[in-house]
């Protein structure tokens, strides 16, 4: 367990956050849009433990630093459609969620073969799926 633990520990930071901010905002949020971010959190953790269990130590890294990088490529465009919120909304979310992992892994693993590149770019998106709440806050924090 503590091997487990110890693999995956930026990933747990991150998801500690992400469950702290769902947490912290339930007051303010409506049942079913608590409910809806609690489901995406623990569908998208699960599925990246599951996607990731048996990646090799070095990859596993690799994966890691990747996945930070997609969080500067999500910076980056927040702060360069700044406070268009219909940007932000119909832009924003589909390049996080899908098109900076799918580009950062595909580019990241490009050596590897397909299966751990696919499982990989799979494994990123239930990462950013997860990890949603900490994503809409930091780009709040950009743009205000």
């Amino acid at each position: 367990m503590s091997s487990l633990l110890f693999r995956f520990l930026p990933l747990h930071v991150c998801w500690l956050a992400s469950l702290g901010i769902i947490l912290a905002y339930r007051s303010s949020l409506t049942t079913t849009a608590f409910i809806v971010l609690l489901l995406l959190f623990v569908t998208g953790a699960y599925g990246t433990l599951a996607l990731l269990r048996k990646l090799p130590a070095g990859l596993l890294w690799l994966f890691h630093v990747a996945v930070f990088i997609c969080w500067g490529c999500d910076a980056f465009f927040v702060m360069a459609a700044g406070r268009n919120t219909a940007v932000l909304i119909l832009g924003g979310l589909p390049f996080a969620l899908l098109l900076a992992p799918v580009l950062v892994m595909s580019l990241a693993f490009m050596m590897e073969q397909g299966a751990i590149r696919i499982r990989t770019v799979l494994a990123a998106i239930c990462f950013h799926t997860s990890c949603l709440p900490v994503l809409i806050l930091a780009t709040l924090l950009i743009v205000s």
